[in-house]
């Protein structure tokens, strides 16, 4: 069964809250203060690229011009959820073949 998103809001107990608890439930509360913090010293713009002079056009989304040219072709993207992961398949190991079969030690 689905649970709604604020699923773990809405369980708010009487109870004292121990650590962890508490934890959990303002943790998004500490990162919304320290970005207001933030975004209010008013060091941060939208465009503003450090050393720099950012490209501004009407469209926010249009592709940008990359630091270096491209050298891929294509890309092959794998999502294995709950496969083994990219070290078990795609790993070379030259060992194997001389280790199969043999017990562990």
């Amino acid at each position: 069964m689905l649970r709604p998103a604020n699923y773990l809001c809405q369980r708010l107990s009487p109870l004292p809250l121990g650590r962890r608890a508490f934890l959990r439930q303002a943790g998004c509360g500490f990162g919304a203060v320290a970005l207001s913090a933030l975004l209010a010293q008013g060091d941060f713009e939208i465009g503003k690229v450090a050393g720099a002079e950012a490209e501004r056009s009407s469209d926010p989304l249009s592709p940008r011009k990359t630091h270096f040219a491209a050298r891929a072709k294509s890309v092959i993207y794998l999502y294995m959820d709950g496969g083994p992961s990219q070290v078990d398949t795609f790993d070379p190991k030259p060992r194997l073949a001389t280790e199969s079969g043999k017990p562990f030690a």
